[in-house]
């Protein structure tokens, strides 16, 4: 019993101490993120959401996801698409058809350094993120684009960016941090909702700026992406160990996320649609109705 108690007490000092550790870390952590925001809102144009209903052309937007279809868009969708306004995400930036009033990054570079250098995940995620950014600024398509960023503690290739100026100052920001507590908001915050893919992000923010017909266009969760062979996939899918087409996302449930999405969308009088080229979403979304 004696023994128990000596135990007990040290126990008890060893999480009190620990906990004390926690708290004076975490304080410090606060202070220093507060201190590197400050730079972000010194150094760049940063706006808001409601700053983007602003500058919209239309109701409708398309949302481009990265699969391979991109390659099969005729003339005449092109041309359609680009009467709207245009959303893209991620790697989007490869492409250089249209014109995207937003693109959205998030934790862009974490895990290979680029899809183009054969290098894997860990060591050179710096050069990754180098790379990203240097593919967005000097691609003509992108130079009025505004950039959605990611900014958090944990998301370090956004901050690696900023803090090593590898955006441009005159560039256009708006940050955001990630909702974890809700799947879709229309709310006026800074927050965007992330399940399973960045193409839910990149939903919450095309309803958040007001867009009423939503269209995902190229988003194909089980082909590869258009600036690689049609056989191929990127390295970050074969370390998830999706060594075929299949995107990760598919194996996280993106599908019933969308279903659930589609219904949040739908009571805020939001159509989401999916263009005759995004594989994967047959049953669950319509295809856009014609014009």
């Amino acid at each position: 019993m004696i023994l128990s108690k000596k135990i007990l007490g040290i126990l008890r000092q060893i999480i009190s101490i620990n906990f004390f550790q926690f708290l004076i870390i975490k304080y410090f952590s606060r202070i220093f993120w507060k201190n590197k925001k400050k730079k972000l809102f010194r150094d760049y144009k940063c706006i808001n959401f409601k700053d983007v209903i602003r500058k919209k052309k239309s109701d409708t937007v398309y949302i481009f996801g990265s699969g391979y279809s991109f390659n099969f868009l005729t003339n005449d969708e092109i041309n359609n698409i680009k009467k709207n306004d245009v959303i893209t995400f991620n790697w989007g930036h490869f492409q250089n058809k249209f014109e995207p009033l937003l693109h959205l990054s998030r934790r862009v570079g974490d895990w290979n350094s680029s899809y183009y250098d054969n290098s894997l995940i860990s060591k050179k995620w710096q050069k990754g993120v180098t790379e990203y950014f240097e593919l967005l600024k000097n691609n003509e398509s992108y130079k009025k684009t505004i950039l959605i960023m990611q900014w958090e503690a944990h998301a370090r290739a956004i901050r690696y960016a900023v803090f090593n100026n590898l955006i441009e100052p005159n560039r256009e920001i708006i940050p955001y941090e990630t909702d974890y507590k809700n799947l879709f908001s229309i709310n006026n915050n800074n927050l965007l909702a992330h399940k399973n893919s960045t193409m839910t992000s990149a939903i919450n923010l095309a309803a958040k700026c007001g867009w009423k017909n939503i269209i995902l266009t190229c988003i194909n969760l089980d082909q590869g992406y258009f600036w690689l062979q049609k056989d191929k996939t990127t390295e970050i899918q074969e370390v998830k160990g999706n060594i075929n087409k299949e995107h990760s996302s598919t194996k996280l449930g993106i599908k019933n996320t969308i279903i659930k999405i589609k219904y949040d969308l739908k009571k805020a009088k939001i159509n989401l649609y999916r263009h005759r080229n995004s594989n994967g979403l047959e049953g669950l979304l319509d295809i856009e109705p014609n014009k």
